[in-house]
């Protein structure tokens, strides 16, 4: 329980997100599409998909908010097990970020015995004040 409010005061404090599935089949391939709305002010949706892979276990995967000089801003999702289909992240930013030009950026990494590799998909996001 204690774990729990420390999570959600965590989320709080550095910028709320929630995540929610969205009733479509998975997609064939890894997606990120652009947010909506963009240029934003108060909340944007980030909306990306996630294909059925041959193991039984989902990709791990990050959701990352970048500024204009690559620097990481806030993680949106973290989830080792994450399974298929297309989800929704809602972003407001913390009131740190300044108005200006943010990327987004999905991340599938995969660990293997031999190597460590990762796809990339990166979008550009706008924030107004």
């Amino acid at each position: 329980m204690r774990n729990t409010i420390a999570a959600v005061l965590i989320l709080f404090f550095l910028a709320s997100c929630d995540e929610q599935s969205v009733d479509n089949p998975p997609p064939s391939t890894y997606q990120l599409k652009q947010n909506f709305p963009n240029p934003f002010s108060d909340t944007t949706v980030i909306e990306y998909g996630v294909p059925v892979v041959g193991n039984s276990t989902g990709p791990h995967l990050r959701v990352a908010v970048f500024d204009r000089y690559y620097d990481r801003q806030v993680v949106l999702l973290d989830s080792i097990n994450h399974p298929a289909g297309t989800f929704r992240l809602y972003w407001k930013p913390y009131q740190k970020n300044p108005a200006g030009l943010y990327y987004i950026e999905l991340q599938q990494i995969t660990h293997s015995f031999l190597f460590s590799s990762s796809e990339t998909l990166k979008r550009i996001v706008t924030i107004k004040k």
